[in-house]
């Protein structure tokens, strides 16, 4: 099934008092071992992918897998970016098929944190792309609530990362702040973010849960139960991949049964909006067949610019009496792409475009761009 709208997902978990986990995945046999246990425990699940980890091409090939293998899936899933600290990124993200991104600005004033907020969260609206917004933590390390609250309405942002342990001092452990989970979520009215730290045991996150927390973030405890698995088959290499992958489903599998995900994939399911991209058909007529070459180029790349712009496919048709056509096969990341893509038409070299919007495949897609938000959805979501 396609990938579903992430604060569509995000608020179903909060109105109904379980919580999401976002797993971070470095690789496809992360991801499949994490679909896999999605799948077994018929839950619905987040993908994160750091953009820091790896280099533009690998990262590129590693979405491409992601975004096949989520559409694959037989659950509700949603591949989230981040963390990211402008709206090019924001843009990017988009692009390679993501549905949220962890928007987390550089450190500064807060007037600077918030205009950069902004800026993102616009970038998203174009492709209705659910933003996460990381408020910076107080002296104690944590989430102070007056900030969250502010940075939520001047910005927009459906869902926020909150930090509720404070750093440790010295000769004490860090103490996690389980009540300011709840009174985050009472002041922000919006779903709340937890990343784990690798150490949380079943009752920290029952805990969090109880309190308001709508995904959990596992990055260390993935990353670990993978390292564990690749040195544990390390001498019998042809079963490195089916290693992970199996350690990989098994510890994932129990985190979401801890935090009362499992079960229910198909409530999910019928709630929320299904993500799925949608194409375009450009046709330039009687172009010069000596003027072809530049054509293709410069309307490709002027294509490619637009917001919300997945693929360009140029093809170039024969014609008689040495004319031909150029046509543009373009794919969007999302319905709502298509009128910010309309008005960059304008800056298409040439004359005579003809631009012919196509249907995205199934019915439930084809509503998705016009249908209502689902009632769980709060103000403010990217609905």
């Amino acid at each position: 099934m396609p990938a579903v709208e992430l604060g569509d997902m995000l608020g179903h978990a909060r109105c109904h008092g379980y919580a999401v986990g976002a797993f971070t995945v470095p690789g496809l046999e992360v991801a499949r071992g994490v679909l896999a246990a999605a799948e077994r425990a018929r839950a619905p699940v987040i993908l994160t992918v750091d953009p820091g980890t790896d280099e533009e091409a690998a990262l590129e090939s590693l979405l491409a897998g992601l975004v096949t293998a989520v559409d694959a899936a037989s659950v509700p899933a949603a591949i989230l970016y981040g963390p990211v600290s402008d709206a090019r990124a924001v843009r990017r993200a988009a692009r390679l098929g993501c549905g949220g991104v962890l928007a987390r600005p550089p450190e500064g004033e807060f007037t600077a944190t918030v205009a950069a907020l902004r800026e993102q969260v616009a970038e998203a609206s174009t492709c209705r792309l659910t933003v996460i917004a990381c408020p910076q933590p107080d002296e104690s390390g944590r989430t102070p609530a007056a900030e969250a609250t502010a940075l939520c309405q001047r910005t927009g942002s459906h869902a926020l990362e909150v930090a509720i342990t404070g750093a440790p001092g010295e000769g004490r452990r860090a103490r996690t702040d389980y009540s300011r989970l709840r009174q985050l979520g009472e002041a922000t009215e919006c779903p709340l973010v937890v990343p784990a730290d690798g150490t949380d045991t079943d009752d920290r996150i029952r805990r969090m849960v109880a309190q308001g927390a709508a995904q959990i973030g596992f990055s260390e405890g993935v990353s670990r139960t993978a390292a564990e698995a690749l040195r544990a088959t390390a001498p019998a290499y042809e079963h490195l991949g089916r290693a992970v992958r199996d350690a990989v489903s098994a510890w994932s599998g129990e985190r979401m049964r801890t935090m009362g995900s499992a079960g229910r994939a198909a409530e999910v399911q019928s709630r929320c909006r299904e993500r799925r991209a949608v194409e375009e058909l450009l046709i330039q007529d009687a172009a010069p067949s000596e003027a072809l070459e530049q054509t293709v180029r410069a309307g490709e790349a002027t294509l490619r610019a637009a917001p919300g712009v997945r693929a360009v496919y140029g093809y170039r048709v024969g014609g008689a009496q040495g004319e031909s056509q150029v046509v543009w096969r373009v794919e969007l990341c999302h319905p709502a792409a298509r009128e910010e893509f309309g008005a960059h038409l304008r800056h298409l070299p040439g004359e005579r475009i003809r631009h012919l919007p196509l249907e995205p495949a199934g019915a439930c897609a084809q509503a998705q761009a016009t249908e209502e938000a689902p009632d769980h959805v709060l103000a403010g979501s990217n609905g």
